[in-house]
């Protein structure tokens, strides 16, 4: 009887633990669901990957990022746009970029809207290459229209390299050596919290004070005797607009800096399943898509210049073949320009007819 009362107590407590467990797998599962609720919808990353980006100028004003971006959506999916804008008015320059998920549909997109009319202006695109990290805030001046760099960008990159290889004046070292004590600074109070004391800490620190002291000083001294900077007088020209820039006019350094991510404003991307099978069949469509789309737009052109719709497609008809002439004996050519040639006496009489003309149209001499 004991054994069987053994048992059935063991497996009333093997129940009411499982109880217990499927009780808190609820209770965590519940916890899980609230707190993935009360998070933010995670934006979906694109893959950039075979990404193509086009640079647009002479774009037309109001024309910013939303328009843009619609605009360039008949052709195939956007993944981001930037817009070139002037530092003190947020105004348009008049050329941006537009990044499509698919290279390929970028060629074409350029090729379709480049010498196209819009609102009075006409478009100018190019390509930028593929895997371009440092894309320069103004492409158009920094590239020529074959890809090759521009000696004004060649001269600007190597005033970088010669900056950022030239020696550091004495406050640009009293700043880090201010930055390096306060890292020791901090690290020595929080070892104190804990008990610990590190003699070794106290020399470097005692040494970096006596370096920033020094640093300072001569910080001092060169200040004291640098010159005066001179007062460039500054001339505009009449009827100047300050307010919005051209891009021809700005300066190198504004020009010719790379883009940051915040200047891009990013377009929600689609959310789809990506498999290898799914992405090859998008890219088909998309291409198909821009194909028909760079139609439209070549008959646009074609309207609007007068030209014919669908002259690529037609093939150029061979120019008609003259008949040789056939060759002539010496003989016959010899006889040929005395029968032609007209006589000198001939010749004289049409002069002295010329002359007689000439004398009669003349008005207003008085004869002797």
């Amino acid at each position: 009887m004991r054994k069987r009362d053994r048992q059935r107590a063991g497996k009333a407590a093997a129940k009411v633990k499982k109880e217990k467990e499927a009780v808190q797998q609820k209770e965590e599962q519940q916890k899980k669901e609230q707190k993935e609720q009360a998070k933010p919808p995670v934006k979906k990353k694109v893959n950039k990957r075979g990404s193509g980006c086009v640079f647009i100028k002479h774009l037309p004003k109001g024309f910013n990022e939303e328009e843009l971006r619609q605009f360039f959506e008949q052709f195939g999916e956007v993944m981001q746009v930037c817009v070139a804008r002037a530092r003190e008015t947020q105004q348009s320059k008049g050329y941006g970029y537009v990044q499509f998920r698919y290279f390929e549909v970028a060629e074409i997109a350029a090729k379709a809207v480049d010498n196209f009319m819009l609102f009075g202006r006409v478009l100018k695109t190019s390509v930028l290459p593929k895997r371009m990290l440092n894309i320069p805030r103004n492409f158009g001046k920094a590239y020529t229209s074959k890809g090759e760099q521009t000696e004004a960008y060649q001269r600007w990159l190597k005033r970088k390299v010669k900056q950022a290889n030239s020696q550091l004046g004495s406050q640009r070292l009293s700043e880090r050596c201010s930055k390096h004590m306060g890292r020791l600074m901090r690290a020595e109070k929080e070892l104190s919290e804990a008990g610990i004391t590190l003699p070794e800490m106290e020399n470097c620190l005692a040494k970096l004070k006596e370096k920033s002291s020094e640093l300072r000083q001569t910080r001092k001294h060169d200040l004291a005797n640098m010159p005066p900077p001179k007062e460039k007088a500054k001339k505009q020209a009449p009827g100047a607009e300050n307010d919005c820039k051209n891009s021809d006019d700005e300066d190198e350094d504004v020009a010719f800096t790379p883009l940051q991510p915040s200047d891009w404003k990013e377009v929600e991307p689609v959310a789809e399943n990506e498999t290898k099978g799914s992405t090859v069949e998008a890219k088909k469509t998309a291409l198909k898509k821009a194909q028909e789309k760079k139609k439209q737009f070549e008959a646009e052109k074609g309207a609007l210049t007068g030209k014919t719709i669908g002259k690529e497609n037609k093939k150029a008809t061979p120019a008609k073949k003259q008949p040789k002439k056939a060759k002539l004996p010496l003989s016959q050519k010899k006889e040929k320009p005395s029968e032609v040639s007209v006589s000198p006496a001939g010749k004289k009489a049409k002069r002295a007819l010329a002359v007689k003309d000439a004398k009669s149209v003349k008005v207003g001499k008085k004869v002797k």
